[in-house]
């Protein structure tokens, strides 16, 4: 083969946008310093359905991702939703007597969120685990069955103060009996 063809497009490509009238610019995401509600929080003027996240760490709406509508015939910021959710890793050492623990943690609630107190399980999400260590001299480990509910809740400027109780078994020895003693428990809450 001594013959070999280049083939490709044109060097350079000439595109013409000024046919007709300019449009309003689409919608942007601002950065804003707390509350996009509050005067010179924005670096720009916003238009309808634009998007703004509040970055500010230490206003409640933190991390809120806000939406420029149309409200009652007036625009307004909209919080729609928090982009990371408000969630609380904690490691617990409980103390089980006849199966039974209980752990209290606070957590901080998110701006337009309501706990009703005698229903807190409508808004708290919690993921947990029993830390069962295994026995070095029969390289076992006992399986825990466990279930928990919410025995107290109180929210005092925005955080909640939560007492969880658990209550646990484990199969030990063929048969199935309550924890007892020291256990570390990892707890994952989440305020939705």
């Amino acid at each position: 083969m001594s013959n070999l063809a280049n083939l490709g497009g044109p060097s350079s490509v000439l595109v013409q946008a000024d046919i007709g009238q300019p449009g309003v610019r689409g919608n942007i995401i601002h950065l804003a310093e707390g509350n996009p509600e509050v005067s010179g929080n924005l670096s720009a003027d916003p238009i309808q359905y634009d998007l703004a996240v509040n970055i500010d760490t230490t206003d409640p709406g933190y991390l809120f991702l806000y939406y420029y509508d149309n409200v009652v015939n007036n625009l307004e910021w909209t919080p729609k939703f928090r982009l990371i959710p408000n969630s609380l890793s904690v490691n617990s050492n409980v103390t089980f007597v006849n199966g039974q623990a209980t752990a209290t943690v606070t957590a901080s609630v998110p701006p337009n969120v309501a706990i009703d107190p005698t229903a807190p399980e409508d808004s708290i999400d919690l993921q947990y685990n029993i830390v069962n260590r295994i026995d070095l001299t029969t390289t076992v480990q006992n399986p825990i069955s466990s279930f928990f509910f919410i025995n107290s809740l109180s929210l005092n400027n925005g955080v909640a103060t939560i007492e969880f109780v658990f209550n646990a078994i484990e199969f030990n020895s063929g048969s199935w009996v309550p924890v007892q003693g020291e256990k570390t428990m990892h707890l994952v809450i989440t305020v939705v």
